[in-house]
């Protein structure tokens, strides 16, 4: 017999629980932090935990700028960073919609992960 995990990777980012109503919904693992905190690398590991997951990079989305990118990191970049985070945001979305287990990498202010709080010295957005 399998077991709950076994079962739950097994369907796993399967596209028709989007049309089913009892269709499950993935797991999120958001990990966040500041520059070189070591996020890239703990979400990584993290993603590699489940027998089936999904690796969303904000760093990847940000980078898609080709001419007249802003360095994300001053103020008047928050147009451009505001499409980026969207639009890493909304993969996110589907891929969990599709029961996958999603594990987003990525810079989020404090007052997004709403009932989060940071754990000292750690990159991970938890809750209580």
């Amino acid at each position: 017999m399998a077991s709950a995990r076994q079962q739950r990777s097994l369907r796993s980012c399967d596209r028709d629980d989007l049309d089913d109503a009892g269709g499950g919904v993935g797991e999120v693992v958001i990990v966040t932090g500041p520059p070189g905190a070591g996020k890239s690398t703990v979400s990584g590991l993290v993603a590699d935990t489940f027998d089936s997951s999904v690796l969303i990079s904000a760093d990847w989305f940000f980078g898609l700028w080709r001419s007249g990118a802003i360095d994300p990191w001053l103020p008047e970049a928050l147009p451009q960073t505001s499409i980026a985070a969207d639009a890493a945001a909304a993969a996110t979305s589907a891929f969990a919609r599709a029961d996958c287990q999603v594990v987003y990498d990525g810079f989020i202010p404090q007052e997004l992960c709403p009932g989060s709080r940071p754990r000292p010295g750690s990159p991970l957005c938890t809750t209580p």
